[in-house]
């Protein structure tokens, strides 16, 4: 790249290269504020772009320049952007942003929307912003501002982790020698009265067998007494407060300015340091409700399934209209009880079919006449003519009065008449095949069972289980199941397999066809914690993906 767009510096001259259009930027002394700079050179160096250097306070306030609206996303992206552990350079849909260092030493986000389109532009914004970050970091911030960082956070770690027993401090003395680079580093507690549980770096495997000179444990105890707080050694207690932590350090060879405010920003693991007892009493309530916990997790419970079902009958038929006729009227109601060929359903108007049969019977008349005189002509061919016609007639006759037989319906089987609104089918015109009415045998129910995609592993064939009716649920039927279909119908939003389960005789005189209800099938006692954990665990699974 030969020129750069101009950063916005105002009167400035034109930067003839890269390096020196980054001189300008970095320039300590520039009059135009470092955010403004970057944001401006930023803009010059990714075409198409909008940025902006977005820092946030204590309270979690952001502060943008420009002081323009950032977009949501962007606002997102440059709070992921700052801790610790985030990645240089963190990547979205339609933005970017990478952690960079002020020239106060401020960590702050640098975000950029990205207007181009294409992998090439993605690419080079991404570099460009990892070129930024560490020219800012490499400028603006120390070393010993990211090892002091560590240090606080390590810190924070400890506080979080104390307990009854205080923090480690075989770990913190281990932590202060590496940082300062010490021949060794010395952290113990103060009661009041007297030093004890010292810690020296590197005898962490050493135990009870760790010796210190006297010398030592004087100064530290020296140390506690006087409340100092110097170069190489501190004491860090809370305000008001006699017992605390004692830092010392040997041959500090670098940053032991900086050990007071070390000593300072640890104050708040000072207050564990005198705790040497243990709360009994604290422990066995703990332990108690653990205890409780713990047992009622392992109380088994039943893991079962429950079904919605419908009662229906086991031998079910459909009575259906055998001829193209008027339904003169139907001789029974729903809930009628009928008997199979024995009770008479209803009877269709057969006018019309009177009508064709004497037509029929006059052809049949006319063929005969037709037979006779051939035969008395002596026609062969005439005579074989008559007598198939009088054949088709005959066989015409024959098939009306059949239908005519047919206009009584009886009933197929005995049983329950099922149907609505049967009395308004007076006087219809019905078609062959036209539904008139059912007829369900209440001798022999059994249920038909939908069941869910996420409850088919529960249910097996042969599973006996219990049947409730919506109209008393303090009914119980035994019921088993019998069917379950290999598939579930096609154009359902929930998928619903189809079963079928057996009931007992004892539910004949008491459930009808159509009856709703639940099925729950026999269950398996299992502990608390497996079926709620199952249940947890098969929705991560299926809604977080992990």
């Amino acid at each position: 790249m030969n020129t750069v767009p101009r950063p916005p510096q105002a009167q400035a001259a034109v930067p003839q290269s890269l390096a020196e259009a980054l001189a300008a930027v970095f320039s300590t002394s520039a009059q135009v504020p470092f955010s403004a700079r970057l944001v401006g050179f930023t803009k010059a160096l990714i075409p198409q772009s909008r940025a902006w250097v977005i820092t946030f306070d204590a309270a979690g306030q952001p502060d943008a320049h420009p002081a323009d609206d950032v977009p949501d996303a962007g606002m997102t992206l440059a709070k992921q952007a700052l801790p610790p552990d985030a990645k240089p350079v963190l990547t979205e849909a339609t933005f970017m942003a990478a952690k960079i260092a002020l020239d106060t030493g401020q960590d702050a986000a640098l975000v950029v929307e990205l207007r181009g389109e294409g992998q090439a532009a993605r690419a080079l914004t991404h570099e460009r912003l990892t070129l930024l970050a560490r020219l800012s970091i490499a400028t603006y911030r120390s070393e010993t501002v990211d090892l002091l960082q560590n240090l606080l956070r390590f810190f924070a770690e400890l506080g979080q982790s104390a307990g009854t027993q205080g923090p480690d401090l075989q770990s913190l003395s281990d932590m202060m020698a590496a940082f300062f680079s010490a021949e060794y580093a010395a952290v113990s507690r103060f009661d009041g009265q007297k030093v004890h549980d010292l810690h020296i770096s590197g005898q962490a495997q050493m135990g009870k067998g760790a010796r210190v000179a006297t010398e030592l444990k004087s100064s530290m105890a020296e140390t506690a007494r006087l409340r100092l707080c110097e170069q190489t050694r501190a004491f860090t207690a809370e305000p008001g407060q006699q017992d605390g932590l004692v830092m010392h350090l040997a041959a500090p060879r670098r940053n032991a300015s900086m050990l007071p405010f070390l000593a300072a920003s640890a104050g708040k693991l000072a207050p564990h340091a005198a705790r040497r007892g243990v709360n009994w009493r604290a422990w066995a309530r703990r332990s108690a409700l653990v205890g409780v916990l713990c047992g009622v997790a392992f109380v088994p419970i039943p893991d079962g399934v429950s079904l919605p079902a419908t009662v229906a009958a086991v031998s079910h038929r459909i009575v259906t209209s055998p001829l193209d006729a008027p339904l003169a009227g139907l001789d029974v109601r729903a809930g009628d009880r009928v008997v199979a060929g024995e009770t008479v359903l209803g009877r269709f108007d057969t006018r019309a079919l009177d009508l064709e049969l004497i037509a029929a019977q006059a052809s049949y008349s006319r063929a005969l006449l037709d037979r006779e005189r051939a035969r008395a002509g002596r026609l062969a061919a005439d005579l074989r003519t008559a007598e198939l016609e009088a054949e088709r007639v005959l066989a015409d006759i024959a098939l009306l009065e059949a239908r005519k037989e047919t206009a009584v319906l009886m009933a197929p089987i005995s049983g329950l008449v099922i149907g609505d609104g049967l009395g308004d089918m007076t006087g219809a015109l019905m078609r062959r095949g036209d539904l008139v009415l059912e007829i369900a045998d209440p001798s022999a129910m059994e249920l038909d069972v939908s069941v869910p995609q996420s409850q088919v592993a529960k249910v097996d064939l042969g599973q006996a289980g219990a049947f409730r009716p919506d109209f008393d649920p303090s009914l119980r039927f035994d019921t088993q199941v019998v069917s379950i279909s290999p598939a579930a119908p096609s154009g359902q939003r929930a998928p619903l397999f189809p079963a079928q389960a057996s009931l007992s005789d004892a539910a004949v005189d008491t459930l009808r066809p159509g009856m709703t209800g639940v099925v729950a099938l026999d269950r398996t006692w299992r502990p608390i914690w497996q079926v709620v954990g199952r249940g947890l665990r098969d929705w991560v699974l299926l809604r977080l993906w992990v």
